[in-house]
């Protein structure tokens, strides 16, 4: 009876029993089975993995409309914790199929396209590809040579002041290589750049950048990057005007609108040289305020690309916020004249109040493209974006869009 009983009481017990029992079993398994699945996923150490997400861009077809071009984007620097810098730099290796990516100390590269990141060593300077897996970096003080596709660095060579003595602030971008059509080795170097004072220079090398014996005085006055048209003529898409000739805003004064003193009032023109850089056309304006940071390709077939910031030009939104953005246009007779008409934008963004009251607003303004070429015929544009920024400009991103011109 009592052997009864005590079974009895078993029977009445064992359904909550069992029950805690397999929550307990199942929870302990759930436990394990997502730390073997985490363990199984980590990624290792200063690698990390960033998808291409779909995007639209935007292109304007002449006549007053526009066409939506399905498109992919990512935003690296989402999976990076420490800060970002206004300045980044960005290169495609065709060897290597090697993306360089780098930003205010920090370098990554992705071998897949940027699919995977890896963290590496980067100088913080101008990249240029000389291909062979060399990579030139110039700098203020000194030009740096990579030979193993940007793992590695030296110092060659002092990076020589401008010919008025002072800081020579050189290519915003990739330098001009020239390169032997037998060879493919790298035959000259131009390297165009200006001072404090606005004066302006191109200079040339022989030697991979290790001296530079010619320098030619030029008539732009700030941010300028060059590229080899299909014709043989020099292109030189450069920042006009600075603060030449643009007056002070008008009060009440948010620096954050303008770029401090009025940053964001220089525009982008064009110069040609076709006699090997040596003299160069006037300036044909594109737009007289608000676009520059330019970056150039050349294409298969000849046509010119030209990517830029948007810091000003767009209308601000009804609350009066400003807006953002990135565009491309495309020249089909080497540099000589741009359709405007059909530029594409590229990415777009509104920016967000500081102190509404106050009429002030979060600095979020776009800094520098870089579009590369890939082997398929699409390009990767890199630019500087501070749509995420929540205090005076930071933490600022870097937004890469892969797209296709619409031919």
């Amino acid at each position: 009876m009592h052997r009864f009983n005590r079974k009895e009481e078993m029977v009445q017990l064992d359904p909550k029993c069992i029950a805690n029992a397999v929550r307990a079993v199942f929870g302990f398994a759930l436990v394990a089975a997502w730390a073997v699945v985490a363990t199984a996923v980590a990624e290792p150490p200063g690698v990390f993995q960033s998808e291409w997400q779909p995007h639209v861009v935007q292109q304007y077809d002449g006549s007053g409309g526009s066409i939506d071009l399905k498109t992919s984007a990512q935003v690296p620097t989402l999976k990076i914790r420490s800060a970002i810098s206004w300045h980044h730099h960005f290169i495609y290796m065709l060897e290597k199929n090697r993306l360089l990516l780098q930003s205010g100390g920090l370098g990554w590269c992705s071998d897949d396209l940027g699919i995977t990141w890896t963290e590496t060593t980067l100088p913080d300077c101008y990249l240029t590809y000389l291909g062979d897996g060399k990579v030139l970096a110039a700098r203020q003080k000194e030009i740096s040579l990579s030979n193993d596709y940007g793992l590695t660095w030296q110092t060659v060579a002092p990076y020589p002041l401008s010919p008025n003595g002072q800081a020579f602030f050189g290519s915003f971008g990739p330098m001009l290589v020239d390169k032997d059509p037998s060879s493919g080795s790298v035959v000259r170097l131009a390297d165009p750049g200006y001072s404090n004072d606005h004066s302006a220079y191109v200079r040339f090398s022989n030697d991979g950048g290790r001296t530079w014996p010619k320098v030619v005085k030029v008539p732009w006055i700030s941010e300028t990057t060059l590229i080899r048209a299909g014709n043989g003529d020099i292109v030189a898409a450069t920042r006009t005007d600075g603060n030449a000739s643009i007056p002070d805003p008008k009060a009440p004064y948010d620096w954050r609108r303008v770029g401090g003193h009025q940053d964001f009032y220089s525009g982008l023109g064009v110069h040609i040289s076709k006699d090997n850089g040596h003299t160069w056309s006037p300036v044909h304006k594109l737009y007289e305020f608000g676009r520059h940071h330019a970056s150039m390709v050349l294409m298969p077939d000849n046509d010119l690309v030209m990517s830029y910031v948007v810091r000003l030009g767009y209308p601000d939104t009804p609350e009066g916020i400003p807006r953002y953005g990135i565009e491309a246009v495309v020249s089909h007779d080497h540099g000589r004249t741009w359709d405007l008409g059909r530029r594409y934008v590229l990415d777009r963004w509104d920016g967000d109040w500081l102190d509404r009251p106050r009429g002030l607003v979060r600095l979020r303004a776009p800094n520098e493209t870089y579009t590369v070429l890939l082997p398929d015929g699409s390009l990767i544009t890199a630019h500087g974006t501070g749509y995420r920024g929540k205090g005076e400009g930071t933490p600022r991103d870097i937004k890469l869009v892969r797209w296709r011109l619409n031919k």
